[in-house]
């Protein structure tokens, strides 16, 4: 099939799963090509080695076309409105690259990047599947960008547009068994939408379950590595850290956000130094060292119900290299840490909570950590692997691209 992976992200930024994508179906024998951005996120500046105008280059045997986008990760509405508008309207000059397209694969981190495909379904024909990574509108309406007295406003203008979006897919695929039953009500058709959960980088490594913490007795290495935004809730993890009754533990925040200063400032004042160590962002092959050093992957995030629905990608960072979790995030992560035994769960936006997490975790025998971080690699390798979870991809955009081409109705299970 000639299928086209639509993504405001792409490499070398570090939300791997869209090229993974597109070089997996080329490597299953599949003309792959790229509609994207240039690179920016996190920081919000486009990359050294990168300009902000249209170009198109080959890597990996995929050809890459890039879109002059406007910049800006920042909290400020206005600004990240103008980024996944602009986006989307340069990509929906891209009409001559989609017509000859089997199928697009959107791959939806903003629900604005589904505009340009949407367009392109109504004029060519074109089908397309939504590969949904964050719930809309809530993502939007119930982030600090958002004015509280403007939620509403602003979901009265997106869930109709959204509604449609669904409607005129052929298939959605969401990432925890949550957020699919959300989709479902939304998109009309329960038919149409699957789960897949996400996977991580698969480097060929041959990785083996620890024996035990990295760090001493009665200590604990905890890392945290992606993005420092408001929606993390990084508030509640530096109040956790200052109520834990162990001196020993130690976090390391590997990347950048519009909260990064903020959460620097409130460590500062908060903990004694060196409790909490910043480090820059740094590509997923680099991530290594700080990987090794980690007994346990925090995984904070605010309790949103959109969250409910959600699986952070670090989630499967993690299971893949058999670190075992602490997290707060309520709905189906916590279902399935508890579920696996990959892990502890606190309540939701409780510092107190998450301080006795941690302080257990600091406590936990080699046994018990043993068992913690085999379950791990365990309950990757069955539901989150990269073959698996891109076979399932390429079935779902195969019955797309023969569902419209044979006018049948949409995709059912």
């Amino acid at each position: 099939m000639k299928i086209v992976v639509l993504s405001q992200y792409y490499d070398p930024e570090p939300v791997p799963i869209p090229g993974q994508v597109a070089r997996g179906l080329r490597a299953r024998g599949h003309e792959v090509q790229v509609l994207t951005a240039p690179p920016s996120y996190p920081a919000g500046r486009v990359y050294e080695g990168f300009r902000n105008h249209d170009t198109t280059t080959v890597a990996d045997g995929v050809p890459i076309h890039r879109v002059r986008t406007p910049i800006s990760h920042s909290q400020n509405a206005v600004g990240r409105f103008a980024s996944y508008f602009g986006f989307a309207g340069s990509a929906s000059r891209a009409r001559s690259l989609i017509s000859g397209a089997d199928v697009v694969y959107v791959y939806a981190t903003q629900m604005t990047a589904s505009i340009p495909v949407h367009v392109w379904s109504l004029l060519c024909g074109t089908p397309f599947v939504l590969h949904v990574q964050d719930l809309w509108p809530e993502s939007i309406s119930e982030s600090s960008m958002i004015p509280p007295k403007a939620k509403q406003a602003v979901e009265a203008v997106l869930n109709p547009w959204l509604r449609r979006a669904y409607a005129r897919a052929e298939a959605i695929v969401a990432i925890a068994p949550t957020m699919a039953e959300v989709l479902s009500r939304r998109g009309g058709d329960a038919r149409k939408v699957r789960t897949i959960l996400n996977w991580s980088v698969e480097d060929g490594r041959q990785v083996t379950p620890r024996e035990r913490r990295t760090a001493s007795e009665g200590g604990l290495h905890l890392l945290y590595a992606g993005n420092v935004g408001d929606l993390q809730g990084f508030d509640v993890v530096i109040d956790a850290l200052s109520k834990s009754s162990d001196p020993g533990v130690r976090l390391r925040v590997v990347g950048a956000g519009s909260s990064l200063e903020d959460v620097k400032r409130r460590a500062a004042v908060r903990l004694p130094p060196g409790r909490v160590e910043f480090f820059d962002p740094v590509p997923r092959e680099r991530l290594g060292p700080h990987l090794d050093w980690a007994d346990f992957q925090l995984i904070p995030l605010r309790n949103l119900d959109i969250f409910r629905g959600t699986i952070p990608s670090k989630f499967q960072g993690s299971m893949r290299e058999a670190i075992p979790v602490i997290t707060n995030v309520p709905g189906d992560l916590a279902q399935m840490v508890g579920d696996e035994q990959v892990g502890l769960v606190a309540t939701p936006d409780d510092a107190q909570s998450l301080a006795a997490c941690v302080d257990r975790a600091a406590r936990i025998d080699d046994e018990t950590y043993a068992g913690l971080s085999r379950r791990s690699l365990e309950f990757y390798n069955r539901s989150m692997s990269a073959d698996s979870g891109l076979d399932r991809l390429e079935r779902i955009l195969t019955e797309a691209a023969c569902a419209r081409k044979k006018g049948s109705d949409r995709v059912g299970r």
